[in-house]
């Protein structure tokens, strides 16, 4: 199957029926539901899913996911490793999530209550993440680089929604460029585009996180340098994001160290 759309209700209960215990990356929907209400979904999204042909009822009321369906569910339901991009922007947030499992990869677009769920190549992961934030990529070098402490972060993130010049003094004072101290005021008080991407390997136990403060082509570029003392590179990149560097955060290969 090259593509379906579903409630996001049926692909956790789809999930369910190829082996899931737990779906990484969305929001649980039948939080909060008492066990009969959960009972009472259940009908429901087995007629959906018929319906919509990615599943058959039996005459005995046996409920049977069709086997194209499976193949492009299995790898979300049991990934052993996945990217996830969350995108806020005018109060509107945007999930795009890529699982792996050990031989297929499966990107799944989140809008809504409505989830799409498409085959990726390993290859493609970067582009897609470019088209879905509306990015190029740019062989610029670093414009500006500094380091960032999380509590100096933390500090400023409130003090940018009540007095922004004096955050962008501050932010100055800590090494940042005025053009890269101005757009992380920006995106702090939620003026500029917002967007987390996170790689996690849950074999390993291991993530990888970086933010992306985004207007128009202007970017800064968060990673995590040093977990244990919790400090960030910061890069601000005017004319697109650095390509090797999202290829490395993309990376969902076996091998990836």
């Amino acid at each position: 199957m090259q593509e379906m759309t579903i409630h996001v209700k049926e692909l956790l209960f789809a999930a369910a029926q190829v082996g899931a215990e737990k779906f990484y990356g969305l929001a649980d929907p039948f939080y909060g539901m008492t066990q009969d209400q959960l009972y009472s979904e259940i009908p429901r999204i087995q007629t959906a899913l018929e319906q919509r042909g990615y599943a058959e009822m039996g005459f005995d009321g046996a409920f049977t996911l069709k086997e194209d369906v499976r193949e492009l569910i299995a790898p979300c339901a049991l990934c052993r490793r996945y990217v996830l991009l969350r995108s806020l922007s005018g109060g509107k947030e945007r999930l795009m999530l890529v699982y792996a499992d050990e031989c297929k990869l499966v990107e799944v677009i989140a809008q809504s209550e409505n989830v799409t769920l498409r085959p990726v190549a390993a290859r493609e992961i970067p582009a897609r993440i470019l088209q879905s934030i509306h990015l190029s990529a740019s062989d610029v070098g670093d414009v500006a680089t500094t380091k960032l402490w999380q509590a100096d972060l933390a500090g400023i993130q409130p003090l940018a929604i009540e007095e922004p010049a004096m955050a962008n003094d501050k932010l100055q004072e800590l090494g940042c460029s005025p053009e890269m101290a101005d757009l992380l005021v920006q995106g702090f008080r939620y003026e500029a585009t917002f967007h987390t991407l996170i790689r996690t390997d849950l074999e390993k136990r291991t993530l990888d996180q970086a933010i992306l403060i985004q207007n128009g082509t202007a970017v800064v570029f968060l990673t995590l340098e040093d977990v244990d003392e919790n400090i960030w590179k910061a890069t601000f990149l005017p004319d697109g994001i650095d390509l090797a560097e999202l290829k490395m955060l993309c990376d969902l290969e076996e091998n990836h160290i």
